[in-house]
């Protein structure tokens, strides 16, 4: 499941933390290291997406310098491996597929999806849409690639690279996010700036009309969407306000509920109440990351963030449409000192996340880190402390961008 701006396509990890009950105060994850991916001191990067691969242990993060880095992970933490000069343009997407171990899919700015071969450093793939506009998000299947080019959704055959179909009548505005359903990737989701979720059914063919099913209004713009609940019949969607939606989507799409069906929750004041439950952030929750569904405790994960780098990972029990938002499960805090852009776990009860301070850091939810602020490790590419960057703000903008 996708948090924030990363994901590991397809694949389904946890943000578990066995030492966090009902009874119990959430724990502070230790955090096992930390990695700068700033050369110079003043040099300002952001890291914008994290993605792992599932059969090489690799963890990719995409930067606002249009490089992705790559770093192994073991048991001293995040080795730095090498990286990728990916784009001309932003990276505004990056993914990896559970089919295929070590290839890795990036979209930006400059209109194209690249496939790669991380054991090659090299390019496999190039996805070209037969529109012009950015690529601004991307999705794998076994045999699909997708992705949001501008207003459009381009399809293309994830083998031959060939576009199987071009649809440009369903979103108004750009298409910020998309998502192949893990196990039925004949289902197709897609969510726009326009604040609508469009659900897809593929397998009667891809014609744009014939394969649509509902639209989902959340009536702001849809900054990130993902499938959760067993067997993925559920959405959650968060927004460029910050706000959270939840609904049953296979409901959504059933013609005999004449429309209109399926919503779960709506939660338009999540910082509010993720800030009431976490009262160590100086200034509160000011932002979502995204979430992250573990299936085998069945739980929706939330991430808030406050502005000086701390994160929260807050259940969410979409059968209480009141008050969905519980206390946090586990706290991160100390690795970072800006805002948390992505966050991505790689089971086992480790996390790593990325921010605008350029720093990518590794967590483990399993151990109290009361001290982690002093007991991270440094490796990789390590940089001198960027100096500081005056005032922070809450994000404003439907996509939060980078500082170029």
């Amino acid at each position: 499941m996708p948090v924030g701006h990363g994901s590991n396509e397809g694949g389904e990890r946890e943000f578990s933390n066995s030492h966090a009950g009902p009874s119990h105060p959430p724990g502070k994850a230790k955090c096992l290291a930390t990695v700068r991916t700033d050369y110079a001191p003043g040099d300002q990067c952001y890291v914008l997406h994290l993605a792992q691969t599932p059969g090489e242990s690799v963890v990719a993060a995409a930067l606002s310098t249009r490089t992705v880095k790559l770093f192994c992970t073991d048991a001293s933490g995040l080795r730095f491996t090498g990286d990728l000069k990916a784009h001309t343009h932003s990276i505004t997407g990056m993914v990896s597929a559970a089919h295929s171990p070590a290839a890795l899919y990036t979209a930006s700015g400059d209109g194209v999806v690249r496939a790669w071969d991380l054991r090659a450093g090299a390019v496999a793939q190039e996805f070209r849409a037969g529109c012009r506009g950015e690529a601004l998000s991307v999705a794998v299947g076994p045999t699909l690639v997708a992705a949001g080019v501008a207003d459009n959704l381009a399809l293309w055959d994830a083998r031959s690279g060939r576009q199987m179909a071009h649809w440009g009548d369903t979103h108004a505005q750009d298409v910020t996010a998309v998502q192949l359903h893990p196990d039925a990737p004949a289902a197709l989701v897609s969510g726009s700036e326009d604040g609508l979720l469009a659900v897809f059914d593929l397998s009667a063919g891809l014609d744009e009309d014939e394969s649509f099913q509902a639209a989902l209004n959340i009536d702001n713009a849809v900054a990130a969407t993902g499938w959760y609940g067993q067997g993925g019949t559920k959405l959650w969607c968060t927004t460029g306000t910050e706000t959270l939606h939840l609904w049953e989507w296979q409901a959504a799409c059933n013609e005999e509920g004449g429309g209109g069906q399926g919503s779960l929750a709506d939660v338009a004041d999540a910082r509010a109440q993720l800030s009431a439950l976490t009262p160590d952030f100086e200034g509160g929750v000011s932002y979502l990351v995204g979430c992250s569904y573990d299936a085998a405790s069945g739980t929706l994960g939330l991430l808030g963030g406050s502005l000086e780098g701390g994160l929260g990972i807050y259940p969410v029990v979409d059968s209480d449409a009141v008050a969905p938002l519980r206390a946090p499960l586990s706290v991160l805090a100390g690795g970072h000192a800006d805002i948390v852009r992505c966050a991505l776990p790689l089971g086992g009860g480790r996390v790593v996340t990325g921010g605008e301070d350029a720093r990518v850091c590794l967590w483990d939810l399993t151990q109290n880190g009361a001290d982690s602020s002093q007991g991270a490790g440094s490796v990789g590419p390590a940089a001198p402390p960027a100096p500081g960057r005056g005032s922070k703000h809450a994000p404003q903008h439907t996509r939060r961008t980078s500082p170029y």
